[in-house]
């Protein structure tokens, strides 16, 4: 690796670990078994979230849009992570999301090396793989109401939310 690269594999490496501990954390709760998805929020400049939403956080969001906005298409927001519960990560207390944060700037910024657009989508994928490792180790395995996965970036169109959903259902599908 030459010196200043971002280094894809241990980004995965360290995002993977983080978050198996932040998941097992969050669901050894006992308190989120209305739990409905989990995903990451990812951005090459910002850096990456752990996500999650419960269908009660749902059920109040979508009412309150629909008081205050308009009608909108429930499965779109359903799985829009932006209007999720945990939006800022399923850290329970600063401290752990300090942690979580902690851990991967240690990483740096893939957009100091390369081109935004692609480091997006290189990210998008990394955190795909996470997932999918999450999953194969059955991670999810008490989020017993778990329906999916998303991984989204700032820039995704309400239309792109549930393609990209859609990706990641076969992963989900998998555990048992």
């Amino acid at each position: 690796m030459e010196v200043g690269m971002f280094d894809w594999e241990a980004a995965e490496e360290v995002l993977y670990a983080i978050s198996k501990e932040q998941v097992a954390r969050f669901l050894g709760r006992g308190d989120c078994g209305d739990l409905y998805g989990i995903g990451f929020f990812c951005d090459p400049i910002e850096g990456v979230m752990l996500v999650a939403n419960t269908r009660r956080y749902l059920s109040a969001s979508l009412r309150e849009y629909v008081e205050q906005i308009d009608a909108t298409d429930e499965e779109t927001l359903r799985w829009d992570i932006g209007n999720w519960e945990f939006p800022a990560g399923l850290a329970l207390s600063t401290e752990e999301q300090m942690e979580f944060d902690a851990a991967w700037e240690r990483l740096g910024r893939p957009h100091e090396e390369h081109d935004e657009d692609r480091d997006q989508v290189a990210l998008e994928e990394l955190c795909a793989r996470v997932l999918r490792r999450l999953c194969d180790e059955k991670v999810f395995s008490d989020a017993h109401s778990l329906e999916g996965l998303v991984v989204l970036g700032p820039d995704d169109p309400p239309g792109d939310v549930l393609v990209k959903k859609r990706r990641l259902d076969s992963i989900l599908n998998r555990r048992s």
